[in-house]
């Protein structure tokens, strides 16, 4: 019986033996297919891209690439694997030791080689030595030549333009034929040819459509859309600022989309696919925030049915149908637009043929591109009728070259392909007729030049103004000389990528801090703030300094934290004017755990160190000032909830706030220095002035119906946050600056169309004997949490010890009528007094990557009803 028992458990090891040599073999050969699938389907890619893409989310990809990729690269390692374990099993059950042992070492000899020989074509094929060589060596190049968008002057033309952007999947000069420099026999693209060559695309007087070159770190979709609108490449494991819950995309670059709304410019995206795969969503939201029309978009919006999925999302066709659209609402607004779309059908493999596809060619991959020339073309011709054209400059690039495995094989090895690029309608000419060497990196200058800019020195990032006489850095170096440089570590260009999660940039675009700053009469500066909780660092220590508007600093020291994780502080501001207070700064250092100190927050040079969450208070503080000019503009509705006490306040500066109970009108007032105006109309209001210093001034107050904006501008900058209710604008005399530009929506306070505290519900449920707690958060139909692809955490920490975090993830659940909610399961409260608990609970989209809603509370779990 002894020796049953031993024979028993012998057998068993021998079985979880032969189970864990199946799994390494199925991993092994798994990589071995994933290889030689790779090298089948993409011919072109580099190493750079291959990390760029296994670090960000690859949500969003075809499905006709994985369904190709599970049948001819996960399948055959199934199957292998399948047939490896039954076939050991067969020989260990018959007792065929010798069989199974020249079996197994013959199997794992073919295994081993063939994943010798893959991975050596692999690594030749895609330039892994050298990528893993070039990641080694440091390069100072591009810290040498990277010029920021914050150190030079832009100017804008006094009547700005729209700026229409179309970004073609893989299209190529190539396409065309020999007779225009492409590398065919045939022309599969000719209207695009045509356009380049009727309009710019600095070929000078060769006669030969001129592309940009395309470098390492801009050979993909991701990596090109940076490139021409940062004039920066992404290099390898950059990527990783992609993924899900990433906080913003490149936060130490000024990008086009920055500039672009800097100047007032209303953005949007529009692509086929959904716009967070790679990326894109997190880093046009983050520079720009742009509007993001894309798949979720089309579908929440009714443009597709729920569910469509044609191609990558929805076909080229319906994306110009859609842009036109979109196009027309963006022209019939105030501000200037920048449109910015990406087409689709023409990605690999083979590209999507859809109904207006014609059989002109014999290879699939042509047919699909003369299609999209057609359609562009028709795009163009479309955008030239309508009035905005004028003002309009038109911006048609490839995004990269085609990764198409097979359909430019049988170019010349010495033929030089470079990506499609035209620009149509520009607002100059270049100061050159020479035909020009460029790379996608100089579009992004050269898009603000088309568009009547004038940019300081005629470059930005590594990018230089064709327009301009300029060199460019490829014209300077050589290509091969900075396409080498661009692939080697930077510490200078890391520095643009990697993001500090508690810099004060990204702590006041997440919407973390709320930062309630007052002066008390005896001139105490009182300042407060909660929720400086971000990311994985543990807070040490805060400290906040004030300045004075010369930058003298007037007092500093440290915060103390409450049980209730309120940081405050209290500084003695001793005999410093109200008015410097008003116009001073405010800076907050957090210092983490390792002793890095992180400035958290600082009052920009138009914003006052003085926050207050009432109007009424603001007002108070506003009619203290002397020497001040102040801009008040309504958009959308301000009547609702304005009580008789904020128009009291108003009455301070002199105001008689004649919005009072009327709803949706506009409304402009602006007091100060000899000006007084104030007027309310069911129509738009606008007027006109100069200030007693000379500069210039035009306000614009639309309500609802009058057309929905507002803007306040001095000397053509429009310093208004354009937001629902009242913007307000105050400007120093003295100094001829603005100082402190805010707004206030009083409509919130009975619509609660967005995630608020009374729209969403956190239920608890403590189990006092084993000391856990379950946590269900739902939300009714107004807190919007079906469909926003939300990653929901909370940070748990004992009152007696609030310096201490735990941070803890929701997953979302859907009930039976599809409404979905977030659950936290089992979470040990052992060692926590569950009378005082405190918890902390952020709401942030997985997409845009800002804070949509965040609570804080303190609860006794023991009197919690389940």
């Amino acid at each position: 019986m002894r020796r049953d028992k031993v024979k028993k458990k012998i057998n068993i090891g021998k079985i979880l033996g032969i189970v864990f040599t199946t799994i390494l073999f199925f991993i092994l050969s798994l990589a071995c297919t994933s290889m030689i699938w790779c090298m089948d389907v993409w011919r072109e890619i580099t190493a750079s891209e291959i990390v760029f893409h296994l670090t960000a989310p690859l949500t969003g990809t075809s499905t006709d690439v994985l369904g190709d990729f599970f049948v001819r690269a996960l399948a055959p390692a199934v199957i292998l694997a399948i047939v490896y374990f039954v076939a050991r099993l067969i020989l260990r059950y018959k007792d065929r030791l010798k069989a199974l042992k020249i079996t197994t070492i013959a199997v794992w000899a073919v295994l081993v080689l063939s994943l010798l020989i893959t991975g050596f074509r692999f690594c030749m094929r895609y330039g892994v030595i050298k990528y893993i060589v070039s990641q080694t060596m440091e390069s100072d190049f591009i810290g040498d030549n990277y010029v920021s968008a914050d150190d030079v002057k832009i100017t804008f033309p006094e009547k700005k333009r729209n700026l229409v952007y179309i970004y073609l999947e893989s299209m190529e000069d190539t396409y065309s034929d020999r007779a225009h420099g492409g590398a065919f026999d045939y022309d599969c693209i000719p209207e695009l040819t045509e356009l380049a060559m009727d309009n710019q695309c600095f070929a000078g007087d060769s006669g030969y459509l001129n592309g940009g070159r395309v470098t390492t770190g801009t050979d993909f979709t991701m990596a090109a859309l940076v490139a021409q609108t940062a004039g920066i490449p992404i290099n390898g494991g950059i990527g990783n600022a992609a993924t899900s819950f990433a906080d913003s995309f490149y936060p130490g670059a000024v990008v086009l989309g920055d500039v672009l709304a800097d100047a007032g410019y209303n953005q949007m995206f529009m692509c086929g696919s959904v716009a967070y795969f790679g990326g894109r969503e997190l880093y046009f939201r983050s520079h720009g925030d742009y509007t993001i029309f894309d798949q979720t978009y089309a579908e929440e919006h009714d443009f597709i049915p729920k569910g469509y999925n044609v191609w990558w999302g929805y076909e080229d066709e319906k994306l110009f149908d859609f842009a036109k659209q979109m196009i027309l609402e963006m022209a019939s607004e105030e501000e200037p637009f920048n449109f910015t779309m990406l087409t689709a059908d023409t990605h690999f493999e083979d590209g999507y043929l859809c109904p207006l596809c014609q059989d002109e060619f014999d290879d699939q991959y042509a047919n699909v591109m003369a299609c999209s020339s057609r359609q562009v073309y028709a795009f163009v011709e479309w955008l030239k009728q309508q009035p905005f054209y004028e003002d309009t400059t038109i911006i048609i690039s490839g995004d990269h070259l085609t990764m198409d495995s097979d359909f430019c094989k049988s170019i010349d090895t010495d033929y030089v392909r470079t990506n499609y690029f035209c620009i149509i309608n520009p607002a100059k000419e270049p100061e050159t007729n020479d035909r020009r060497e460029y790379t996608t990196l100089d579009i992004y200058p050269t898009t603000l030049s088309s568009m009547g800019c004038d940019i300081q020195g005629d470059r930005l990032g590594l990018g230089t103004d064709l327009f301009s006489s300029s060199p460019t850095l490829i014209e300077q170096y050589g290509f091969d000389l900075i396409d080498t440089e661009l692939a080697k570590k930077s510490t200078f260009y890391d520095t643009i990528g990697q993001f500090d999660p508690l810099s004060a940039g990204i702590m006041k675009r997440l919407r973390y801090m709320d930062v309630e700053c007052s002066l008390d009469p005896d001139n105490s500066l009182n300042i407060s703030f909660w929720g400086i909780e971000n990311g994985n660092l543990v807070i040490d220590s805060v400290r906040g300094e004030f300045y004075s508007p010369s930058g003298e600093l007037i007092a500093s020291g440290d915060f103390c934290l409450s049980r209730d994780k309120v940081y405050s502080l209290s500084l003695d501001l001793g005999d410093t004017p109200a008015r410097d207070v008003f116009t001073g700064t405010l800076k907050i250092f957090a210092t983490d755990s390792e002793g890095t100190e992180h400035l958290v927050y600082i009052n920009d040079d138009n914003t006052s160190a003085l926050k207050y969450d009432s109007i009424e208070d603001y007002m108070e503080v506003l009619s203290s000032m002397e020497d001040m000019t102040v801009f008040i503009a309504v958009r959308d509705e301000a009547s609702l909830n304005l009580t008789e006490e904020i128009r009291d306040s108003f009455g301070l500066l002199g105001l008689e706030c004649t919005v009072f109970d009327k709803f949706h009108n506009s409304y402009v007032g602006i007091v100060g220095d000899g000006i007084h105006i104030e007027d309310t109309s069911e129509m738009m209001l606008n007027y006109q002035g100069t200030l007693p210093d000379g500069h210039e001034y035009e306000v614009t107050s639309a309500g609802f119906d009058a057309g929905n904006c507002c803007s306040i501008e001095i000397d053509d900058t429009d310093y208004a946050l354009n937001r629902r209710g009242f913007n307000i604008v105050t400007y120093d005399n003295l100094t001829s600056r603005v100082v402190d530009t805010v707004y206030y929506d009083l409509y919130l306070k009975s619509v609660t169309s967005i995630m608020s505290d009374e729209t969403v519900n956190i239920d608890y449920d403590y189990d006092e004997a084993q000391g856990t707690l379950d946590v269900t958060i739902t939300g009714d139909r107004k807190a919007i949490l079906t469909g926003k692809n939300l990653y929901v955490y909370m940070y748990v920490w004992s009152p007696d010890d609030p310096t201490g975090n735990r941070k803890v993830v929701f997953t979302r659940e859907t009930d039976s009528e599809g409404s979905e909610y977030y659950v936290l399961k089992d979470l040990d409260l052992n060692g926590y007094d569950p009378r005082e608990v405190g918890m902390m609970f952020f709401f942030k989209s997985q997409d845009t990557g800002l804070i949509d809603y965040k609570i804080k509370v303190m609860t006794n779990l023991l009197q919690q009803e389940g």
